[in-house]
């Protein structure tokens, strides 16, 4: 394995970025420089645990000698920037948070915690499983691995910031009356409300692109063809994600059977006491790199066959379906032995 020494944060400054950056300080990851890279504030001074660095403008020449490079400013900005940085420096590892080539064949999708970063050596691209994949299969990956997961029907509730410091930025235009500058709501606000529609719709299908990235991005982390139905709701409020599921499994299980599974995953907390309000929440997610799961019971809708089962999983997207996936990624390239235990102290940047 090619030893990694330096590397690269295109979009350091923004809001995945500045959670990328403090992870890697959290865990005092074992590189020698971290080199940021941004439109805006070019030359201007970051401090970082290894180094005082420039942030750098998006020009290939400023890439020479970096190991890897973190891409977290966009699909557009990777889809401009990743073929010449392919072109001009074909050994360096390319890892990716946007959609622009989660589906591609010589990508690998990595979800660390499930698949880890493939057997390759020549491996050289690495994309990020969107957000919401991330927490599903964080959850169902383990259960899929002991008992075969035959389908999944799951609603997601998805916070504003999901859709970027902008989305971020409306919503608290919009609780402080002011009139949002983005539109990332439009036209009916996210403010004491809910929109089942995120990202553009396919006409033929009636599903939207979040909806479909579900199925499509799952299927390839887990090497699988699973039956599945989504349906994406913004919500209103600033940050973290939660999801309504339901499953069918192959083989016939207990509820027992199913939580001695997930107690053996250090990125799963369970909360599944409903008695004493023990169940997933945003706000008890928030700045941690775990997915809460729980209200895990028998789906009544179905056969009591021991095989359909409904749960609830909340987690913070920024972090789990983001800026976390990214530094774990790079965590196994350096150390493929590593356990990817998550950090115990709240990452908010």
């Amino acid at each position: 394995m090619k030893k990694i020494n330096n590397v690269g944060v295109v979009g350091m400054t923004g809001l995945v970025g500045r959670h990328v950056h403090k992870l890697l300080e959290v865990l005092h990851t074992p590189i020698k420089r971290l080199v940021p890279f941004g439109h805006s504030a070019i030359g201007s001074t970051i401090m970082t645990f290894w180094s005082e660095e420039k942030k750098l403008s998006i020009d290939v020449n400023n890439f020479l000698n970096l190991d890897v490079v973190m891409h977290c400013a966009g699909g557009d900005v990777s889809r401009e920037l990743i073929p010449q940085l392919l072109e001009v420096y074909p050994d360096q590892f390319q890892i990716d948070a946007s959609s622009a080539f989660r589906m591609e064949p010589d990508w690998f999708l990595s979800l660390p915690e499930i698949n880890g970063i493939g057997d390759k050596p020549s491996q050289r691209l690495y994309a990020g499983s969107n957000c919401t994949t991330a927490g599903l299969v964080l959850a169902l990956g383990p259960l899929h691995k002991k008992f075969t997961l035959e389908n999944f029907r799951v609603s997601t509730y998805q916070a504003a910031s999901g859709a970027g410091q902008k989305g971020l930025d409306d919503l608290e235009a919009e609780e402080a009356g002011e009139v949002p500058k983005h539109g990332k709501f439009d036209p009916h606000g996210l403010r004491h409300n809910v929109l089942p529609c995120i990202a553009l719709a396919r006409q033929d299908l009636g599903y939207t692109w979040e909806e479909l990235k579900t199925r499509l991005e799952t299927n390839k982390i887990l090497n699988a063809d699973i039956r599945s139905s989504a349906t994406a709701v913004r919500i209103g409020i600033p940050r973290a994600h939660s999801e309504a599921i339901s499953i069918q499994l192959k083989d016939k299980v207990t509820l027992d059977d199913i939580l001695e599974v997930w107690q053996t995953c250090p990125w799963l907390v369970i909360k599944n006491d409903i008695n004493n309000h023990l169940y997933p929440t945003p706000k008890s997610v928030t700045g941690k790199c775990i997915v809460e799961v729980g209200r895990l019971r028998i789906d009544t809708a179905e056969e009591d066959d021991g095989c359909h089962f409904c749960c609830f999983i909340s987690f913070d997207q920024l972090l789990v379906g983001a800026a976390y996936n990214l530094v774990n990624i790079l965590r196994l390239l350096i150390d493929p032995t590593d356990k990817l235990h998550p950090p115990k102290q709240a990452i908010l940047a």
